[in-house]
């Protein structure tokens, strides 16, 4: 990898460190929901009634019998 492609590879990665960090923070102590019904949701809702609502994407599914990863 070049060095200008590694430079851009590692602010990638510790934004998305950084925004992951927050977001988690974010809804740490939230009650969740999720319906994966037609019009499919994931629910947060924080102590103080603050409610965010998100679309979830399926990336897959893991076997713990078969030891295995399918992806969606």
């Amino acid at each position: 990898m070049s060095s200008t492609l590694q430079d851009l590879v590692n602010r990638a990665v510790f934004y998305s460190t950084e925004v992951q960090t927050h977001f988690g923070a974010l809804i740490a102590d939230a009650e969740w929901e999720v319906d994966f019904s037609s019009d499919p949701h994931l629910t947060f809702t924080s102590a103080d009634g603050a409610v965010l609502r998100t679309r979830p994407h399926l990336l897959g599914s893991e076997s713990d019998r078969e030891k295995t990863w399918l992806w969606g």
